[in-house]
């Protein structure tokens, strides 16, 4: 049977580990969303400014009136599942965020609209005449274009901290 060298001082590291990662991934994480936001903003077309000040991020699941673009940046996280980070576009001025990202169809007044809805067909008839609106993508082309960056930060910061917990002297930092 093998015998581990300086057991107690590998466990040590090994327990350390999970919040020294935490230290180095979380400022990446803001970094990489801020980068994230500032190219959607940029993306974004302007009308009344409604739609660009909606875009934000945040820690956690989306509010669900996403209204916090004019306050601060929102705290670190605290919770079991912290490194959970949400970027959004839209509130209750800019509710249209997902149609200028994605468009809408044309209908015409009295045009039969078949919709499904959970595997059934249900039709309605269009109350009136809507020309449709032509998609004007923001939102994903900024995310894609930033997620090999965003990508090798993260890992970047891991390796920072593997690298510190590794330099640590008998498992304290």
């Amino acid at each position: 049977m093998a015998k581990i060298k300086n057991r107690e001082r590998l466990r040590a590291k090994l327990r350390a580990l999970p919040t020294e990662v935490k230290k180095y991934i979380i400022p990446a994480l803001e970094k990489a969303a801020q980068e994230i936001v500032d190219m959607q903003y940029h993306l974004a077309p302007y009308a009344s400014g409604d739609l660009r000040n909606s875009i934000d991020w945040t820690w956690g699941e989306v509010p669900r009136v996403a209204a916090l673009s004019s306050q601060a940046p929102p705290p670190s996280p605290t919770t079991k599942n912290d490194l959970l980070l949400s970027i959004y576009a839209g509130n209750e001025k800019a509710f249209y965020a997902r149609f200028v990202e994605f468009g809408t169809r044309a209908t015409q007044l009295g045009e039969k609209i078949t919709k499904k809805d959970r595997g059934r067909s249900r039709s309605y008839e269009a109350t009136r005449t809507f020309p449709g609106t032509k998609a004007q993508p923001f939102f994903f082309p900024a995310y894609r274009a930033l997620k090999k960056s965003v990508k090798n930060r993260i890992n970047r910061a891991t390796n920072k901290a593997l690298k510190a917990v590794a330099a640590m002297q008998g498992g304290t930092s």
